[in-house]
């Protein structure tokens, strides 16, 4: 893939100067766009759902599925968050556990988080290290 943007380059000043093309560039350009097919197709595979178009967008695909495969223990501090009880007493932490609950239920859900859904997730987890633990 990285020979292809100079053989692209050769390429265009090729046709732009209506000079025949290289066939080693065409090779390399032709290598290039299979290897981009089947990344994008590999992406899809793995549960890759954006649009996959650019270079840039196939790396901030995998670049989202490693993150995504970090998620096992946040995903896992969720559905303990779901388990904490509040003391009945005071209002209060009932009615934000309660709301902490069901976003954590809602983030839990969701097979793929943005950057902002995954760090909300981290700071819901985090709330497994408290005293309400059941």
């Amino acid at each position: 893939m990285l020979a292809a943007e100079p053989a692209a380059q050769r390429v265009l000043n090729s046709v732009s100067t209506n000079r025949p093309t290289a066939a080693d560039d065409l090779t390399v350009l032709g290598a290039a766009r299979a290897a981009f097919v089947d990344a994008v197709a590999r992406l899809h595979a793995a549960g890759s759902e954006v649009k996959i178009n650019t270079g840039a967008a196939v790396r901030a695909a995998l670049s989202d599925l490693a993150a995504a495969a970090d998620d096992a223990p946040v995903r896992a501090g969720l559905r303990q968050l779901q388990s904490l009880i509040a003391p009945a007493e005071n209002a209060m932490p009932v009615a934000a556990l309660t709301a902490a609950r069901h976003r954590a239920a809602d983030l839990a859900a969701s097979p793929m988080w943005t950057a902002g859904e995954r760090a909300a997730a981290v700071t819901l987890g985090t709330l497994n290290k408290g005293p309400l633990q059941a």
